[in-house]
């Protein structure tokens, strides 16, 4: 299965190419019209999204299915996912404190595909607050953090 993986993307058009995709992620920080732009470029029906912590607290457009503690079925690959990332500020959208997100995850099934906008504790990380991973205990979960 090729699955295109779209993440903070800032631009209001997809200029990034076209192709040919089974499956078009989103992990968050992408206006809904350039998602299902590149849906469209790649040819791809089948989209599954995460909002972000600079997305708007409002709906997907259809047919963006969103994933924030959801499972969802491909190709026989079960995807989940989150929104949001770890509360760094005093106010905005999808902003979670780490004890909100081990408890969201305490429940959460098992998955093959878990789909974040905020990166595990020690994966991916960069310098900043801002930037700073979930430290929500995933193992017990059925999601790795690998």
């Amino acid at each position: 299965m090729k699955i295109l993986v779209l993440a903070d993307i800032g631009d209001l058009r997809w200029r990034r190419g076209a192709g040919r995709a089974d499956l078009v992620v989103s992990c968050g920080d992408i206006a809904d019209r350039v998602i299902l732009e590149a849906a469209r470029a790649y040819r791809c029906e089948t989209v599954f999204a995460v909002k972000g912590n600079h997305d708007p607290d409002t709906p997907f457009i259809g047919p963006i299915a969103d994933l924030h503690l959801q499972m969802r079925e491909r190709d026989g690959l079960r995807i989940g996912g989150l929104n949001g990332v770890w509360r760094y500020k005093s106010r905005g959208e999808f902003l979670y404190e780490q004890w909100e997100v081990r408890s969201f995850l305490a429940s959460f099934p098992a998955v093959d595909i878990f789909v974040s906008h905020n990166c595990p504790r020690g994966v991916h990380e960069r310098e900043g607050e801002a930037h700073r991973g979930f430290e929500g205990n995933v193992m017990g979960s059925g999601i790795s953090n690998y």
